[in-house]
């Protein structure tokens, strides 16, 4: 794979303009079959806001969303992990993010089951009342595992963590394209549908 990297400085959003970010998008899918981006939470507009500012410094994390074919809300456990996931989750259905294409992650996962069934439930009980959040895709538990050092020493992930990841794209994707796929056309039954005679077809 191929690693791009972030601004260098948090000031020097000031340089990117939408439609140069917008291009640069366009390359990256058109020249990998996959493209992963790592945004923050902060993806705040100008019809939220009122300032085109605002809209302006959020230009790459905008763009990332509008692109994304499946996103992956993370979130720690314990009360302060859950309550951020929450306002994630939340700002990206307000953003227009089909909840179909939604994922919550929840990482490091207590290996525990019935550990992982309370903040499950705790989850769900939290987003009670948050319009679309009852077609949220499963949530997602991993692993801990020492992805830095992986990375450094150049060693493959584990499955653990990459066939969830993989398994929940192709679910969302699938979920998606299934609600937005029109019906299949039908068959007219002769005589339903009005018809125009001879002259009228002439005239």
């Amino acid at each position: 794979y191929a690693l791009l990297l972030g601004l260098r400085k948090a000031s020097a959003w000031t340089a990117l303009r939408p439609r140069s970010v917008d291009a640069a998008l366009t390359g990256l899918l058109a020249t990998y079959h996959a493209v992963v981006c790592d945004i923050d939470a902060d993806f705040e507009d100008e019809t939220q806001t009122g300032s085109a500012d605002v809209e302006d410094k959020n230009v790459l994390n905008l763009a990332a969303l509008k692109r994304a074919d499946v996103a992956f809300a993370v979130g720690a456990p314990g009360m302060k992990g859950l309550y951020a996931l929450v306002r994630v989750i939340t700002d990206l259905l307000s953003q227009g993010i089909d909840a179909e294409r939604l994922v919550p992650v929840i990482a490091p996962a207590p290996r525990n089951p019935r550990a992982k069934a309370e903040l499950n439930s705790a989850l769900t009980s939290m987003l009670a009342g948050v319009a679309g959040s009852s077609a949220l895709c499963s949530t997602l538990f991993l692993p801990h595992k020492d992805v830095d050092t992986m990375l450094l020493d150049g060693i493959r992930l584990p499955r653990s963590l990459t066939d969830p990841l993989v398994g929940a794209t192709f679910v969302a994707k699938d979920r998606t394209v299934t609600r937005s796929t029109s019906p299949e056309p039908q068959l007219v039954t002769p005589g339903s549908i009005g018809h125009r005679d001879d002259e009228e077809a002439v005239g």
